[in-house]
């Protein structure tokens, strides 16, 4: 594809040397030159017009495993020559197929480019439970806090298979409500400290319109009803920009946590799942609805 300003000066080359020719040699033989050369600008902008899309709405992938195929797919185009997990951006299928409403949940957007056209899936990004709940073992005993059992029970497991049982204590807050009778109903409420947000893809033919803002906006919201404070990814440099409009922050060397590996997207970037962040997602999305 040519550069945009590379495709500037050709076309003023291209009218200058229509002037000159209408000036210096023949009228007939100029305008025809800057006639074609109007046409030629008017066919190329249609054919490289962006397409429109239709029907674009959010989903966990786990909620219609039908697209799953499809995810599949797109993430194989997006990222071929992977052979192992080493980047954080790899996704097994096996990682597809255990999709849910903790973690790894994957997101995709369905959308068609044809007002009666089938839906498909134009974009993806999963995200994960952080390094240091696989790195230390507390996967099972997150697991089993989800499953309802009291925090007590839970640490006491935890130490008898040798784990550290206070770092559960950062997943829970103990809450407590008054009941119509009066008394008092003490319960807990599980959240995970930090998620990693990892293989953000869209189609490339759809790219431009918005739809990776969008679905990072998705994810941001699925977070907050999955009770996490915060959000952490990789971006390659040029990538940098896109998260820092979304809200995100860079981290300097010392504020990246030592138990993230070094990947080779090279840049950590956060964002805290607050109120600002909410909102500016859901701006975000109200935003796309209305390109579209």
């Amino acid at each position: 594809m040519v550069d945009g300003n590379l495709k500037k000066v050709i076309l003023l080359m291209w009218t200058f040397l229509g002037i000159m020719v209408a000036v210096y040699f023949s009228v007939v033989l100029g305008l025809f030159l800057l006639v074609l050369l109007t046409i030629t600008e008017c066919t190329s902008r249609r054919v490289i017009s962006k397409p429109r899309l239709y029907g674009v709405s959010f989903y966990k992938l786990h909620d219609i495993p039908d697209f799953l195929e499809q995810t599949a797919a797109l993430l194989c185009a997006e990222w071929p020559d992977m052979k192992n997990d080493n980047d954080e951006n790899y996704v097994r299928t096996s990682s597809l197929k255990e999709s849910c409403d903790g973690f790894p949940c994957h997101l995709i957007a369905l959308a068609s480019t044809k007002k009666s056209g089938d839906q498909q899936v134009v974009a993806h990004a999963v995200l994960r439970g952080s390094q240091t709940e696989s790195g230390s073992g507390l996967n099972r005993f997150i697991r089993m806090l989800k499953a309802g059992l009291p925090l007590p029970a839970v640490k006491q497991a935890a130490e008898m298979h040798g784990i550290d049982s206070s770092k559960l204590d950062s997943h829970v807050t103990e809450c407590v409500t008054e009941e119509q009778d009066g008394t008092f109903k003490s319960s807990q409420e599980l959240h995970l400290v930090e998620v990693r947000l990892a293989s953000l893809v869209v189609t490339p033919r759809l790219r431009g319109l918005g739809l990776g803002k969008a679905m990072c906006a998705y994810a941001i919201n699925t977070a907050a009803k999955l009770n996490v404070n915060g959000i952490r990814g990789s971006a390659r440099r040029h990538l940098v920009p896109f998260y820092q409009s979304m809200g995100c922050t860079r981290c300097t060397p010392k504020e990246q946590r030592k138990d993230i590996p070094v990947v080779r997207l090279g840049n950590e970037m956060y964002i805290k799942v607050d109120e600002a962040a909410l909102s500016k997602a859901c701006q975000q999305m109200n935003k796309f609805k209305k390109m579209l």
